[in-house]
Parts: structure tokens; sequence; C-alpha cells
């Protein structure tokens, strides 16, 4: 709908997926959410009020203005065979505003996470803290900050990005492909990273 919008889903899992598509809507998440497929945001603003969800992955694929307010909330994303062209994660940064607050988007499970930024007009855009939990996980991004990074598994990483704090696990592969400029403020890695 237009303007203000509350979402409140009471402890209930959704089992299909959610599309944001009114460019003049703004939807607030009032509790925490439950997702089990994906969420598509596609036009609006969506607002997480300061509560965590849970997602198999999250989708803004669209050149319509697009807001996604995180505050301090937690968003889990387990991804699955269903993912976005196995996609966990998958913005279009065109026309997206992000305001990441002090969120945390942590992914998990056993399925290998798929995080994916595509920022072709190299307009910074700034995440908090992403944390990779899977065995195995691929981050892709462009023109993009992170105050704090996680691999607990394996990872690979590609394009531009500047990060306050890596933490990369001991007895684990990591590989940069492609041209990745990644500037590191602080490397956290263990005896084995070194």
């Amino acid at each position: 709908g237009d303007n203000d919008n509350t979402v409140t889903s009471r402890g209930i899992s959704f089992k299909n997926s959610i599309e944001f598509n009114n460019v003049r809507g703004r939807w607030t998440i009032m509790d925490d959410l439950t997702v089990l497929n994906k969420l598509f945001h596609n036009a609006g603003e969506i607002v997480f009020d300061n509560v965590n969800a849970t997602l198999f992955s999250y989708e803004s694929n669209s050149t319509t203005p697009r807001t996604l307010a995180l505050g301090s909330s937690t968003l889990v994303f387990i991804p699955n065979l269903q993912s976005f062209n196995n996609q966990t994660f998958f913005l279009q940064r065109q026309n997206f505003t992000l305001l990441e607050g002090t969120s945390t988007l942590r992914f998990k499970g056993i399925q290998k996470a798929n995080f994916y930024v595509e920022n072709t007009s190299n307009v910074p855009i700034a995440f908090y803290n992403i944390e990779f939990l899977p065995s195995e996980s691929n981050f892709s991004a462009n023109s993009i900050s992170i105050n704090y990074l996680l691999f607990a598994g394996n990872g690979m990483l590609q394009g531009t990005a500047v990060v306050r704090k890596l933490e990369l696990t001991p007895n684990k592969q990591y590989s940069f492909s492609g041209e990745t400029i990644i500037q590191i403020d602080s490397l956290v890695g263990g005896d084995a990273c070194k």
C-alpha cells in the first residue's frame, strides 16, 4: 500500500515469497519475521524496526527507488536451492539506499552463501556487520564498505571494498579473484593466517 504500513507476524512463519512492489510504500516490520522463501524488494522502503528476521534470500533486482533501513536488526539468511540464481543476497545498487545502522547480516546453513552487490554506479554503499558461517561463501561487490566481515569457512572475495575488521578462520582457504582490491584496517586470523 501507499504511505506507512506495518507488518506484524506474531510468530507465524511465511512459507511463500514476500514481495514489496509499491514505490510510494513504506513497510515497518514490527516483530521478528521468518520467511521460509525469498523476500523480493522491488520498490519502496522496508524498515526493520530493530527486530530479527530469518530468510532464505533477499533479492532487490530493480532500478526503481528502494530503501532498506536495518537499525540494530539481525537478518539471518539460510541459503537453499531456491535462492535467486543461487544468490542468497542479491542487490542491484542503482536507486537503492541502505541505512545500515548497527545491523548484522548473518549467513548460515549447509548451502553455500552467495553475496552479490551489483554496483555499476560506483556510489559507495556501507554495511555494518556481515558474517559468513557456512563452510563455503562467495562475496562479490564493488564500492562497498563494511565495519566487520567474518568468514568462518572457505571464501571467495571479488570486487573493491573497505573493511574495518576482517576475520578469517585458520586452516580455511580464501581466494581473491579478478581485480580484487580490499583495504583492510584490521585482520584477525590466528597464527595459521600469518
